[in-house]
């Protein structure tokens, strides 16, 4: 896991973390990662059957004023996993596509130079309180 800033979009507010590669210089999409197998759930995990394995993904925390903050996470619908996550993380209402664009316009009215994925999905916050 690691984090990056939004190389594709420079001084976008928006910031990547988890499961985020390179596929290409400044190209991002979700990726699929191993659980860290050394310690005590390393130990369970190599005593069973179950993958380490956990499905693609991007997390997601959702900080409005006036309202509850959201941490979550959306599944890459075509990644392997999707029935196997080591944590059980996976629901179905949190799995879909990402769209691959070629280099242009970007949905907030900026350009990337670099290829670009995009999800959509409609996040509900609760109000704060």
């Amino acid at each position: 896991m690691r984090r990056d800033t939004n190389s594709a979009n420079p001084g976008s507010a928006v910031q990547f973390a988890g499961g985020v590669v390179d596929v290409a210089v400044g190209e991002h999409e979700p990726a699929r990662y191993a659980i860290p197998m050394d310690g005590p759930v390393g130990d369970l995990i190599s005593r069973t059957d179950i993958s380490p394995m956990r499905p693609a993904h991007i997390h997601f925390l959702l900080a409005v004023p006036g309202y509850a903050p959201l941490i979550t996470h959306l599944f890459r619908e075509d990644t392997e996993y999707l029935d196997s996550d080591v944590v059980f993380g996976v629901k179905r209402e949190l799995v879909v596509a990402f769209d691959r664009h070629e280099p242009g316009p970007t949905p907030d009215g900026g350009h990337s130079d670099a290829p670009w994925y995009e999800a959509r999905y409609d996040f509900v916050l609760q109000p704060a309180g």
